[in-house]
C-alpha cells in the first residue's frame, strides 16, 4: 500500500514539473502566452528558438498535468501487479529448490 502512495506522489510530482518546466522555458524564450494571435505570442521570440517554442507550446496543450498524472498512475498499476506475481513465483521456485 505504501508503494502505491509513494508511486502516486512521484508520478504527481513528475507530471506537475513537466508542465511547469515547459511554462518556465516558454517564458525564458520570450513567449507571450497572453497574446491573441501567433504574431503577438511569438513577437519576442528569437528566430533560432521559434521551432523549440512551438514544440513547447504544443506539449502544454491538450489535457492538463493532473489528468496526465492520473493516467500515468493507472497505467503503472498493471505493471506493479505483474512484477509482484513474478516475484512470488520466483520465491516459490527458490523455496522448492531449497527443500529438495
Amino acid at each position: 500500500m505504501t508503494t502505491l502512495i509513494i508511486l502516486g506522489v512521484i508520478i504527481w510530482i513528475f507530471a506537475w514539473w513537466s508542465d511547469k518546466s515547459a511554462l518556465i522555458l516558454l517564458d525564458h524564450y520570450g513567449f507571450n502566452s497572453n497574446g491573441f494571435n501567433d504574431t503577438e505570442r511569438f513577437q519576442n521570440v528569437t528566430q533560432e528558438n521559434i521551432d523549440k517554442v512551438k514544440s513547447l507550446e504544443t506539449s502544454i496543450m491538450g489535457i492538463g498535468w493532473p489528468l496526465k498524472a492520473i493516467f500515468g498512475f493507472l497505467m503503472t498499476i498493471p505493471y506493479l501487479i505483474f512484477v509482484y506475481i513474478v516475484k512470488v513465483l520466483i520465491d516459490r521456485i527458490k523455496k522448492k529448490k531449497n527443500e529438495a
